[in-house]
Parts: C-alpha cells; structure tokens; sequence
C-alpha cells in the first residue's frame, strides 16, 4: 500500500536543467498538476477541485469496494459487503 505520507519522490526535467521538484505526499505532486492546469489556462480553478474531488471519491470507492489483499498479507483490511 502507497500510505498517505513518508514518500521521498524527486523529479527533474531534461528540458530545463537546474528545475527539480522534491515532493514528500502524493497531494504534493497532485496540487502542482493542478496548479499547472489552472495557470496554463487549460482549466479554471473551480472545475479542476471538483475534478480533484470527483477522483478521489472514485478512487476511494474502488479501494474500499474492490481491491483484495496480496496473497499472504492479513485481510483485517479487506474490503467488506
């Protein structure tokens, strides 16, 4: 499992040497995509949160409805019906 936090992610892009983003939680990383889309002008601000929202509500239903343990994990957190 991914968790919430204690991520060491760093990012450099070839295109413009010195740029590097060092992010430590996935809501980093998801924050300046958004931010990105926003300042680009590819979306405004309103539609990308409910957007963001849309997704992490899709992405919660699927773990807590879907997704089973690897074999030989403990199934406390399996998803239950």
């Amino acid at each position: 499992m991914y968790g919430a936090a204690d991520h060491d992610i760093i990012m450099v892009s070839p295109a413009v040497p010195g740029l590097t983003f060092h992010y430590t939680t996935f809501d980093q990383i998801t924050d300046d995509i958004s931010d990105a889309r926003v300042y680009g002008g590819i979306h405004f601000r309103f539609d990308q949160d409910a957007g963001a929202a849309l997704g992490r509500n899709i992405a919660t239903y699927v773990y807590k409805n879907n997704l089973r343990p690897v074999h030989g994990q403990d199934d406390d957190h399996a998803p239950r019906h």
